[in-house]
């Protein structure tokens, strides 16, 4: 089995969204395959249920080094929520966090 690490990007919500009287700030957080930089599974800090599986379903599978555009066309073409941006926001704080956090480890390990 390959490694797999856990990974949320973040992002401000709109006021009129159910989750920011919750929480504030959306989290997007996936566990992603080091080996295939694919996520394997996924939630977000949205209200409801079924807002939180129709988003996580379309990140399932979603390669972030080769393939991260696709979520992204995936939200601005069929998700319309208040959250649109936030979400996209957030995926795209996460996949930053994933790209950084491989670079630390390629360039400590010993060559």
């Amino acid at each position: 089995m390959s490694r797999e690490v856990l990974v949320v990007g973040y992002a401000k919500l709109p006021q009129e969204t159910a989750a920011r009287a919750l929480y504030g700030t959306l989290a997007v957080g996936a566990i992603v395959q080091v080996g295939e930089h694919t996520v394997v599974d996924a939630w977000t800090t949205l209200a409801t249920p079924q807002t939180n599986a129709w988003v996580s379903t379309r990140l399932i599978g979603t390669n972030l080094l080769t393939a991260p555009d696709a979520f992204i066309d995936e939200i601005q073409t069929n998700y319309w929520g208040g959250a649109r941006a936030a979400i996209c926001q957030a995926f795209r704080d996460m996949v930053r966090r994933y790209h950084d956090n491989l670079e630390s480890e390629r360039t400590a390990q010993p060559r």
